[in-house]
Formats: structure tokens, C-alpha cells, sequence
């Protein structure tokens, strides 16, 4: 999902996540907006690509004009115990942001 610089750039040039449409593989119900759009507006600000130019106003990088942003998944950076305390409060967080996040868009429709 993350993959594909040009989606991410198209993604990330949304003026805002409510604005945000999911084209990617998969039903656009199960994309989270609230997560997506950030992480790809941030990749398309970094990258400073000609794609990402495209999507809109982008500045390049102050960081050089060669850069790769890569997303890990925290298990790769938090092996053993470490991670099983750290998944704990990142279930915890996770579960509170779908519960926001439904409780948003209810009182949105309603």
C-alpha cells in the first residue's frame, strides 16, 4: 500500500483527510483516512519528487535531493519483551482511535 510513490503522491496532495479519497487495492471502506492521509502527505512533502510536485505545492527537501522514506512495522524495531509491552499500549491506542474515530463519523451522519 505503501509502495507506489505516485498513489501516495496523488493521496498526500488531498487538501485535507476529509477531502482524502482512497483508490488503492482493497474496499476504500477498510482505508483508515485518519492514518493514510497523514503518513502519505508526509511522504509526498520528503519526497520531492516530480510526482509529488504534481500533486501540488511541494517544496524539496531540505534533507538533499536523494531520499528514501520507508515504513516498518514497530516489531522490527521493538524485538522480544520490548515489544510485547509496547504492542500492549499500541492495542490500547489503536482501540481508543477506532472508538474516536467511529464515534466521528457517527455524529457526523447524524
Amino acid at each position: 500500500l505503501l509502495r507506489d510513490d505516485e498513489r501516495l503522491a496523488r493521496w498526500g496532495a488531498s487538501p485535507s483527510a476529509r477531502e482524502f479519497v482512497y483508490d488503492g487495492d482493497g474496499p476504500a471502506a477498510l482505508a483508515n483516512p485518519d492514518l493514510l492521509y497523514p503518513i502519505a502527505e508526509l511522504a509526498r512533502k520528503l519526497g520531492g519528487s516530480p510526482q509529488a510536485a504534481a500533486g501540488g505545492d511541494v517544496r524539496e527537501p531540505c534533507i538533499g535531493k536523494s531520499l528514501e522514506v520507508s515504513f516498518r512495522h514497530s516489531a522490527d524495531a521493538f524485538p522480544g519483551r520490548t515489544y510485547e509491552g509496547f504492542a500492549r499500549r499500541i492495542d490500547d491506542y489503536a482501540r481508543r482511535a477506532a472508538v474516536w474515530a467511529f464515534e466521528r463519523e457517527k455524529n457526523a451522519v447524524y
